[in-house]
């Protein structure tokens, strides 16, 4: 047990150390005399892996309903629960910041009570779409025997000779 006066602050204090290793800080904070490192922790917001984002969920709801004049929230909000498992139990208050934050960032358009893609979203999400449909159409294909699946080719770097122009034999 040691006294030591706090700087600043005029205090004297009672410093019990540990094993010589705990001590007090200017901030009057137990720590034990090295630096400590602050654990670096996930963004709270990210994504689980191999769970998709609201985000994605909505633009996806959106898209598989094809509702010409757009989706209500009702509709995406029982959309989203029937074909996504392990939602939170926050799950209305998300959808709906999500809502906000893609109606803010274009990529949804809000049409009255109801929510249609953008054009460039709706874009992006057909072909996405197509791509994964010509991959499958391959794998089938390549399973039967039709076609020979592609190997990926080496990439060799030829040497060209080519003549030197001062060397002419003339």
């Amino acid at each position: 047990i040691s006294e030591e006066k706090i700087p600043g602050k005029g205090k004297k204090i009672k410093i019990v150390e540990l094993e010589g290793i705990a001590k007090l800080d200017q901030d009057g904070q137990i720590t034990n005399g090295v630096a400590q490192k602050k654990k670096k922790r996930a963004p709270s917001g990210s994504p689980k892996k191999g769970k998709p984002s609201y985000a994605d969920m909505i633009k996806d709801a959106i898209f598989r309903m094809q509702e010409r004049k757009g989706a209500s929230l009702a509709a995406l909000r029982k959309y989203i629960q029937a074909n996504n498992k392990g939602l939170s139990q926050k799950f209305n208050v998300q959808l709906s910041m999500s809502l906000k934050k893609l109606v803010k960032s274009r990529e949804v358009v809000k049409d009255g009570a109801r929510y249609k893609l953008s054009a460039n979203t709706k874009r992006v999400m057909k072909l996405a779409k197509d791509k994964e449909k010509r991959a499958e159409i391959r794998k089938k294909k390549i399973a039967a025997g039709l076609i020979k699946p592609k190997v990926a080719k080496s990439k060799s770097v030829k040497k060209r000779s080519t003549p030197k122009e001062g060397s002419s034999s003339m």
